[in-house]
Parts: C-alpha cells; structure tokens; sequence
C-alpha cells in the first residue's frame, strides 16, 4: 500500500513540476506580453495545488497532512482566479466587471478556506492512494462549493461575451475548446469534494489531475492562440533587439501591443503608457505639399510627441508596415517600421534652394549659349562661307583647293564642338531632331580619317580603319551626328592611349530593308574597372583613374554619342579587360541609298589612307532668278559677302542692309521677294526690324522673311517663327536650306 502511496505521490508531485516548469518556460518566452506572465501564474496555481496534494498524501499520521491540505486548497482558490484572469484579457472581458467578481470570490474563498482547513472540518484516513482526508459538510464546504460554481458560470459568461463580441474565424474556434475547461474542473470536484462529503468516504486526488488536464488545456490552446496571434517570438528577434529604427506592433483593432525598446523614446511616450495606444495617438499626418511632393504623395507623419507647434522642431516620419492574417483570412496584427525622414525634410527645403539656384543658372547658362552660339557661329560662317564658295570656283588649282578643303573640314569639325556644347540644352530638354539625307560612307570615313590622322602625326599611334568589303558606299541617315558619334568615341581612345594603336572596325548587317552599321573602336590604353563602365556613359561623368584624367572632358561626349545612338534604334557598349585595352562597340541603323558595295579594291585603299577624295556635288540645281530681288540684313560685313557670294548662281539681284534701320528704308523702297534676316543686330534686332517692315503695310504684310542667325540654341527657332518670320536658317549656311527657301519663294 505504501508503495502506490509513494507512486501517487510522485505522480501529483511530477505534474506539479512539470506545470511550473511550463509556466516558466512560457513566461522567458513572452516575458514582454502580459500573456505569458498570467500564464505563469495559473500554472504556479496548479504547482501549489497538485505539490500540496502529493505532500499530503505522505503524511502519515502526520499534523503535516494539515498544512499540506491548506496549501493545496489556496492553489485551489488562486488557480480558478488565475485562469479566469486569463481568459479575460484574451476575451477583453471588462475590467471592472472582473475586479468586482475578483473581490467578491476572493471574500469568499477566504472565509471558506479558513474553515474547512480546521480539524474540525476534516479527518485523515490512510488509503491506498495515500494519507487522504474526509470531510463533513459544514458551512464552510457550502461555501466552497459556491465559490466553485461561480467560477465556472462566471467563466462561461466571459466566453459568451467573447463569442458575440468577435468577428474572427480564429477565436470562435478557441472559444470551443476554452469550453471543455468547466466539465473537467467539475469533474474533478466531484470525486475529492463532492462525493466525500456527501457519502463520508475518504477523497480521490481528482482535483488535482483535472487541475493540471485543464492548465494542460489552456496551454495547448494558448500555444496555439499565440502561434496565430502577436508574440515576440514569432516576430524576428532582431527587431526588438538590434533594428535602430522605432518598430510598434498592432494587433486586428489597431491597437499597440509590443514594441521596441527604442519606440517610446521616439514618440516621447512612456514604455508603460505604449500598450493600447493607436496610430493616430502616435503620429498625424503631415499636410506641407513641398513635403508630400517631394516623397510622391506618400503618407508622412508628424511625430505628436516633438514640438508641433515649432516648424523646425517637429519630427516627422513614414511608416512601410506589414499585415499578417490567419488562415481565415483575419487581421491578425501588423508591424509597423517607423522611419524617421525630418533630415529627408531638411534636405527637401535645402533642395528647393537649390532648385531655385538653379533655375537662375538655367537662365544664366541660356544667355550663354545664346552668346556663345552666336560670337563662334558668326566668324565661322565666314570661315566656312568663304570656303564653300572658293571650292565652287572652277579655276582654283587642286593644291589650292585641297588647302582649302582642310580649312572647311577643321572649320566643321569646330562647328561639331559647338553643337556638342548645344546639345546639353537640346537633351536636357528631351530634344534630339535627326536630320537624314543621303551620304557617302567612304567619303565621310575619309573626312573623320584627315582629322584624325592629323591628330595623331605627333605620336607613336598607329590608326586602322578595316571596312568590310560588302557595305553598301551610299546610305541614308544623319551624317552629321554619325560623324559626331564617331570622332567622340575615337578622340576617346586616342586621350587614353599613349602607344600601340586604335583600331576601327566596320561592318553590316542587312535587315528590314535597310543596315544595321556596326563599328568597334579599339585601343591599346590603359583598361577599365568593371565598376567604372556602369556609369561611364552619365553626363560629366568623373572618375579617379588615370585612363579617365587622360581623356578631358570625355564624360559629356560619351552620353551624347550614346543617346544619338539610342536615337538612330541602336546603342554603344563598352568593353575593357586587364591588359587588352577598351573597345567601344556602336551599332545604328541606317537606310540605304543604294545596294553598291565598296568592294575590295576601295576597302583596302580606306586601310592604305589611299582613298581619292571624290569632289562632292550639290544634291541640288541652281536655278536662276534674274527677275528675283533679295534684300539680307546683317551688322557683319563679312557675313553679308559669304551671303552675296552663295546667292550669286541664282542670278538674282542682292541688296545688303548693315543694320535695321536701313532695312526698313530698303524695303520702303523696293519689292523684295525674300528677305534674309539676322536675328541679333545693335540698336534694332531682327524681331524688331521684321515688326518694322510689316508696319509699312502692303506687299511688306506678306513678304517671306527668314531667319538668318548664329543664335543656334534649343527654341530659337519657335520664338522666331512665333514672331512671323517664314523660315529658319543657322549659320554657317547650309546651301541645301538656303536653296529650298529660295525654290519655294522665288
């Protein structure tokens, strides 16, 4: 009999630890909810009970077995507070409602427990499940029995009130479990408190088992309300303890429930006072548009704990927030991250400074394109002009007229230095207009190659161009900006290159009824980093090597070239390794004039620099005008000869104006039937003077004026045609524009 004793004994006393052991584990698990910590107490209660039972019931013959029996009813009492506890704050039972029952049942059990622990009220007898009492009904057991009961019933009505107050899937399920709580309690009453005291017979440790089955229950179900609901331990353990931002937990109402330890500082809240606040409690939301523009319309916050009422001193902040929902489809909480931008702030107003500043340079930079275009166009109009018109001149000898052609090539690629510096403007504004027309492949790489080669007769370098044999010699495109893109790429490698070679290679593929033209341009300089290659093709883009120092001003070439490539539905890459130098790769598509390819013969002699230079020829035919008048009006003298001498194979007869004023004498005078007008003149402007002439009235309402200008930069020519001038021509003067303004006026 001792020997089941000491079993029974052991078996109370091993459910005993193992709840405190539960209790404690679940308690450093959740030591930051108010969960774990009520948890531990109902678990502690179950400790207290089922330890005081197994003591009990070794105390044989024994004033012990008193004590024993004492302190396992105060776990009696303590465990039914506890679990109630904890099904309310589960349930958000009012709080009121249960401190008032907490002091009424707590009145009760007292006076109870003070009588039935007498030893009036109680006799021990040995069994074969230990030293175990009987009882005698006395008021005191009454009243036990109704501090029971009213727990129970209590009980349900907080899982009733649960049940009608949610919504969710999730906690309807808890409900019905949390249910089976009662009927094991009472279960266990009836066989170590009921039927002893009602039949006289010696109490079974039923309470004691259905004590530690029902913690076991709620612990299972906890486990399980946690698993779905807001624990620290299912959130990653680095955002309470190493994240340096603010981080707050919501549960499905919104609600604060957990956050980290750098959140109540941040929000000048109390640790204490944080649970149950809401966001709107925390924070509000900003209404400065500088701010909410800047951020594109994203929600950003005032911080309600800085100072709202001082501009400067308020903090503000954005949230990027995570929402978890159950299997049911419920809100179960949400992790806010709390990202403080009242430095993104400062910056914002700094960069509105700075927008502004630059705005001002903007229009600074705009006057200095207009001067700039207009002091170099202005000379080399004359430079070009003159050339132009001496190459026309059939009794120029050829050492003469190869002498002049140099200074016509060296004059355009100048003029391919200033349109560099207008296409900031013209890209910056989303402006890039091609201007196609049919082009002499051979006679383009020949005009590229006398520039270069000049470039290079001081050094070492030696310069290959390899065409393919099958290009076609005529093609249809932009020439101008395929040069452009060309000389940006190979001045490129010639600034990084001190010796060994640069090396061009052309070829073509056939498709849609046009060419895809792809070139390589190769260097023996110094490589690239794979990093510096990302961004090697940004606008003034700088970096720290000695390849990039070598190659001065590189950075705005190379983005031009790669977006007039872009633009011709083709691209440039680069490729650089250790030891082998750089090569650009270029691929455009360009139509083809005509399918005659360069052959063999002309490929080599492009190689050799043996290519005869084939004197190019007008794409267009005079015509005479000997019946024509044209008045042009420019304050350079040189400009008006350069003027005189292209419009002298019309025949036409051509009168020059230095200035406005005598412009608008002119045409008082005479019937022009063209007007040629510079923009920028002293004292009266060519907006000016064409406002003039019209206030003469009659055929001057409608004579063609047109522009012509060194004031090249972007929107020059709307302003001008929005003014009531015709046409638009830049210097230097193209002769094909300059001939169809005169073909369709004349």
């Amino acid at each position: 009999m001792y020997a089941v004793s000491s079993l029974v004994s052991l078996i109370l006393y091993g459910m005993a630890m193992t709840a405190l052991i539960m209790g404690i584990s679940t308690f450093r698990q959740n030591d930051r909810s108010g969960v774990g910590l009520k948890m531990l107490f109902v678990f502690a209660s179950v400790f207290v009970w089922d330890a005081g039972y197994a003591w009990m019931g070794l105390c044989y013959e024994s004033e012990w077995a008193y004590a024993a029996r004492a302190i396992a009813l105060l776990g009696v009492y303590i465990y039914m507070l506890t679990a109630i506890e904890y099904v309310g704050d589960l349930s958000r039972y009012s709080r009121t409602g249960r401190n008032v029952f907490y002091v009424i049942y707590s009145v009760a059990a007292v006076i109870s427990w003070l009588k039935i622990i007498q030893s009036s009220s109680v006799s021990f007898v040995m069994t074969p499940w230990g030293y175990w009492y009987k009882s005698t009904m006395t008021w005191g057991r009454y009243l036990q029995f109704a501090c029971i009961l009213v727990a129970i019933v209590f009980f349900f009505i907080i899982l009733a009130y649960w049940r009608r107050t949610t919504i969710l899937e999730r906690e309807h399920m808890i409900i019905k479990r949390f249910m089976l709580f009662a009927p094991i309690m009472f279960c266990g009453y009836v066989f170590d408190t009921l039927m002893p005291s009602m039949y006289d017979i010696a109490a079974v440790p039923g309470s004691a088992v259905a004590a530690f089955i029902s913690a076991m229950l709620l612990y299972g179900i906890s486990r399980r309300y946690m698993a779905f609901g807001i624990y620290e331990r299912n959130i990653s353990q680095y955002v309470f303890r190493d994240v340096s931002v603010p981080v707050v937990v919501l549960d499905g109402s919104g609600k604060t429930v957990i956050w980290n330890r750098i959140a109540p500082d941040y929000f000048g809240v109390n640790s204490e006072d944080m649970a149950g606040l809401k966001l709107d409690e925390l924070m509000s939301l900003t209404d400065e548009d500088e701010l909410l523009d800047g951020t594109d319309g994203e929600e950003i916050y005032i911080v309600n704990g800085s100072d709202a009422s001082d501009t400067d001193q308020r903090a503000y902040c954005r949230l990027s927030r995570t929402s978890y929902y159950d299997e049911f489809n419920d809100l179960m909480y949400t992790i806010c991250f709390v990202q403080d931008v009242t430095d993104i702030r400062e910056a914002f107003s700094q960069m509105n400074i700075s927008r502004r500043m630059a705005e001002d340079a903007s229009t600074s930079k705009s006057v200095f394109l207009t001067n700039m275009s207009y002091e170099v166009r202005t000379p080399m109009n004359a430079i070009m002009g003159i050339s132009d018109i001496l190459l026309s001149d059939p009794q120029i000898g050829d050492e003469e007229r190869q002498q002049i052609r140099h200074i016509y090539e060296a004059g355009d690629s100048v003029l391919g230095i200033i349109n560099d510096v207008l296409d900031i403007s013209k890209i910056e504004a989303g402006h890039n207009d091609m201007v196609e027309a049919s082009y002499s492949l051979p006679d383009m790489l020949h005009a590229i190659n006398s520039i270069i080669r000049v470039r290079i007769a001081a050094t070492s370098l030696e310069y290959i161009v390899d065409v393919d044999e099958t290009m076609p010699q005529m093609l249809i495109g932009d020439e101008l900006r395929i040069r452009q893109i060309f000389m940006n790429l190979i001045s490129f490698a010639i600034g990084c290159t001190e010796k060994g070679y640069i090396h061009i290679r052309i070829r073509g593929e056939r498709e849609y009824g046009g060419l895809r033209l792809f070139a390589d341009i190769s260097d023996t300089g110094a490589s690239l980093r794979a990093e510096e290659t990302a961004y090697l093709f940004d606008a003034f883009n700088r970096t720290d090597t000695h390849r990039m120092r070598m190659a001065q001003g590189s950075g705005l070439a190379l983005s031009i070239s790669r977006r007039l490539a872009q633009a011709m539905d083709g691209d440039i890459t680069v490729e650089s390794g250790h030891g082998r130098g750089t090569t650009f790769h270029l691929n455009i598509f360009q139509r083809m004039a005509e399918d005659d390819p360069i052959g063999a013969d002309l490929a080599a002699a492009i190689r050799n620099d043996s290519y005869e230079f084939k004197e190019k020829k007008d794409s267009f035919e005079y015509h005479a005008y000997p019946d024509k008048r044209i008045l042009v009006v420019d304050d350079t003298k040189v400009n008006l000869m350069v003027a005189k001498g292209l419009l002298a194979p019309y025949g036409m007869q051509v009168d020059v104006a230095g200035k406005g004023t005598e412009a608008v004498r002119l045409a008082s005078q005479h019937r022009y039937d063209i007007i040629l007008m510079d923009h920028m003149m002293p004292e009266m402007d060519g907006v000016e003077t064409l406002h003039a002439i019209r206030g003469l009235g009659g055929y001057n309402l409608t004579v063609p004026v047109i522009a012509l200008t060194a004031n090249a930069v972007d929107g020059t020519r709307d302003m001008l045609i929005a003014e009531g001038m015709q046409g638009f021509i830049a210097k230097p003067i193209d002769k094909k524009l300059l001939n169809d303004v005169i073909e369709k006026y004349c």
